[in-house]
């Protein structure tokens, strides 16, 4: 597949994707601060879930996996396999609430 040169289309393209990819981290951080205040002692299970799912961080959490995913249909033909480092980029807050709840809940 052939990158785009950057014209005013492809700067839209772009720009909506990392708005796409910030809303999807922020809305995956609100799904764990949720269920991590649901599940205050115990920590996040690696492979499954926690013992207690409020509702509505499953719909944060689904509704952030569409963002994410649109986000990615938007950038990759703009921006190619650099788009990947931008996925990994926007699952760093998520990553870092879930390890912070972890080691809270442990100790």
């Amino acid at each position: 597949m052939r990158i785009r040169r950057p014209g005013m289309g492809c700067l839209m393209d772009i720009a909506l994707g990392i708005v796409l990819l910030a809303a999807s981290s922020t809305l995956f951080t609100a799904a764990v601060r949720i269920r991590a205040r649901a599940n205050p002692h115990d920590p996040f299970p690696f492979w499954s879930n926690p013992p207690v799912r409020p509702p509505r961080a499953n719909l944060l959490q689904g509704l952030a996996g569409a963002a994410l995913i649109l986000g990615g249909f938007v950038l990759f033909p703009a921006l190619g396999f650099f788009t990947a480092l931008l996925f990994a980029a926007a699952t760093v807050a998520p990553a870092l609430a879930m390890l912070g709840h972890n080691r809270a809940a442990v100790a």
